[in-house]
């Protein structure tokens, strides 16, 4: 691993929340095509909820395609804050395939949270729009 993302990842240890932030941005304007992966980890296993959030945000700005099935699974885990799993469904919508629609329908139906039903209708829609263009 390059020291600047041995470095960045030293960063998002820090207890200095802008560091942190500027630190999770970066991976996420990295092209090394690892940065992906380094983010989800960070959303998947960092303590702090907020931190997780920062990352979903700059993994959902690499836009890649591959990481469509990791955000559905951040989507539908019902035990993950509600913040949380409303950036992974807008980034569903911004950028996911036709497998999302039915995710995006049962969020929808099941949901307890009004938040997450109106981002999960947003996100369907903007997706139906996206798919038909």
């Amino acid at each position: 691993m390059p020291d600047n993302l041995e470095t960045l990842l030293k960063y998002i240890q820090s207890d200095d929340d802008a560091l942190r932030l500027r630190a999770i941005e970066a991976i996420g304007s990295s092209d090394d095509p690892r940065a992906a992966g380094l983010l989800m980890g960070i959303a998947l296993f960092n303590e702090r909820a907020y931190v997780r959030y920062d990352a979903l945000l700059a993994l959902e700005k690499l836009r890649d395609p591959n990481t469509c099935d990791f955000f559905s699974s951040i989507a539908s885990d019902m035990a993950e804050s509600t913040a949380i799993r409303c950036r992974a469904i807008k980034a569903l919508g911004r950028f996911g395939d036709e497998n999302c629609i039915l995710l995006l329908e049962e969020i929808i139906q099941e949901s307890d949270e009004d938040i997450e039903i109106q981002t999960a209708q947003a996100a369907l829609e903007t997706l139906k729009k996206r798919l038909r263009d």
